[in-house]
């Protein structure tokens, strides 16, 4: 069995990266680590695409080390999404926040699609969570959850 340390990254390979290099810093609170383009035979090889340019941001949150990795792929095609909950791969990110109904009203405020409203959810510890769903403006879905 390999041993995970921990989490590195989440990359999302976006195909405007300004807005959504805006909507992640603006809109959820990320700070950007840093910004950078790669060109490099290295990079082709390992990702298995020809003529690869990409640029990208590393996002963080304060009080955290997971790392968000808003990409684009600058000279190749890209791929159409799939962003519905119960598609295969990958579905939503999930983050905490401290007032759902406040994250709820700011999101709503701001035009965002807007998947489900704050509901609340029984563990099977009676643990309660209150989360909603919403997407980002490339249709990826985000979760966000009070405990």
């Amino acid at each position: 069995m390999i041993k995970i340390k921990k989490i590195r990254h989440i990359c999302l390979v976006v195909s405007n990266y300004e807005k959504m290099l805006k909507f992640y810093t603006n809109v959820l609170g990320f700070i950007v680590k840093r910004n950078s383009v790669y060109v490099s035979k290295d990079l082709e090889n390992a990702l298995g695409v020809k003529k690869t340019q990409i640029k990208c941001s590393i996002l963080i949150l304060e009080n955290s080390d997971l790392e968000i990795e808003i990409t684009n792929f600058i000279n190749s095609k890209q791929l159409t999404n799939c962003n519905k909950a119960n598609d295969l791969g990958y579905r939503h990110i999930a983050f905490f926040v401290e007032d759902i109904n406040k994250a709820y009203t700011e999101i709503n405020n701001l035009n965002i699609e807007i998947i489900s409203g704050p509901v609340s959810i029984k563990a099977k510890d009676n643990l309660e969570v209150r989360v909603f769903f919403f997407k980002d403006p490339e249709g990826n879905i985000i979760e966000l959850n009070q405990i």
